[in-house]
């Protein structure tokens, strides 16, 4: 069940950090997904707010992670799964519109 969690987090810090390189990251603003979200930030292809829920949608996956009461290892990964997977969803549709106009 964490495979699963640790293959929607890498996708999620993978999109994030590549979009930040797109856009003109030097390596250092793009090499860790802090940094990267960072720079998203900086450069008005994020707001804080959005910066904030994809941070804590990548915590919330991250190896260490507490179970909240109440959710079995099962509904815990599906959730996760889930939140990484439309945070993914989230960056592809912001990129795509970024390249429409």
């Amino acid at each position: 069940m964490n495979n699963c969690l640790s293959n929607a987090r890498i996708a999620l810090e993978t999109l994030v950090k590549s979009v930040a390189s797109e856009l003109g990251a030097k390596p250092e603003q793009s090499d860790r997904f802090g940094a990267a979200l960072t720079f998203l930030v900086k450069t008005d292809y994020l707001d804080r707010g959005q910066e904030k829920s994809l941070s804590g949608n990548y915590l919330l996956v991250s190896p260490g992670a507490h179970r909240p009461v109440g959710f079995s290892e099962q509904e815990y990964v599906r959730f996760g799964r889930h939140l990484a997977l439309s945070s993914c969803y989230f960056i592809v549709k912001k990129w795509n519109g970024l390249h429409q106009e």
